[in-house]
This record gives C-alpha cells, sequence and structure tokens, in this order.
C-alpha cells in the first residue's frame, strides 16, 4: 500500500458501522413482518415475548442511522487516500456563518419536534388507557359461563 499508515483512515469504523446498520435494519424488518403476522392472526396484542421485543428494538432506528451515518462519513475518506479525490474538492465551500446557522437550523427544528412529541407522549399517558369493555365479550361467551 502506497498511503503511509498515518493517513489511513480506520476502516473497522466503516467496516463495523455497516455491519451495525445492516443487521439492525434486518432486525427491524423482521420485527415488523413478526407484527404483520401476529396481526393477521389477531394476537398482535395478546403476545407478551412479541412486546417486549418491541420495547428492546425502541432503539434500532437510532443505531440504524448512526450505523448509516458512520458509514457515510468514513466511507469517503478511501477515495480521498487513494488519489481517486483530492482533499480539496472534499471539503466543503460553506462559510463559518452559514455551517453555524445551518446548525442551529436543526438544532431549533429538532428541539421543536422534541417538545412537540414530548407534550404529546404526556397529554396520552395522562388520558391513560381507554376503558375495557365489562361484559361478556360475545353470547356465546356468556353460554359458556352458565353451561
Amino acid at each position: 500500500m502506497q498511503t503511509p499508515p498515518d493517513e489511513r483512515p480506520n476502516m473497522w469504523t466503516a467496516f463495523y458501522g455497516f455491519r451495525a446498520m445492516y443487521f439492525t435494519a434486518v432486525l427491524m424488518f423482521a420485527t415488523a413482518f413478526a407484527g404483520v403476522v401476529l396481526r393477521m392472526r389477531r394476537r398482535l396484542f395478546d403476545s407478551p415475548r412479541f412486546l417486549r421485543w418491541m420495547v428492546w428494538m425502541t432503539p434500532a432506528g437510532i443505531i440504524d442511522i448512526t450505523g448509516g451515518w458512520i458509514v457515510a462519513e468514513t466511507g469517503r475518506q478511501p477515495w480521498v487516500v487513494y488519489g481517486q479525490l483530492r482533499t480539496a474538492d472534499a471539503v466543503s465551500h460553506l462559510t463559518t456563518f452559514e455551517v453555524a446557522a445551518s446548525l442551529a437550523g436543526f438544532v431549533l427544528l429538532y428541539v421543536t419536534l422534541l417538545a412537540i412529541w414530548a407534550r404529546y407522549i404526556v397529554r396520552t399517558v395522562k388520558a391513560g388507557p381507554e376503558a375495557l369493555p365489562t361484559g361478556p365479550a360475545s353470547p356465546d361467551a356468556s353460554e359458556a359461563l352458565v353451561a
């Protein structure tokens, strides 16, 4: 290899970032498929194992997005290292103000979305679950209890 060791990128970040992104996406698709199957069998809300699994899958989207971001950012560097792309061409030509304004806009957008989401969650939790019907589910159920 012609590139000196101190100038080589950390390829393990792209390697493991891709694996985190790929396997998390596979898990999310498998979970969605299992949810559809359980829904078609009318057991989606009555499956404790699936519901526990859904709790564990909560951070999967963030892990997937982060893995993809790591791959995108560290995967570009080899083009510069191998001479396919000059470093000057790989650098953005934005001014400091443009970068700061863009960052401020994204932070404002995401903080606003977080506040809306948090308000929604608090209102939903305060409202509590819907009341369950107290009567028999069907006439057959009441007959079975009598017999």
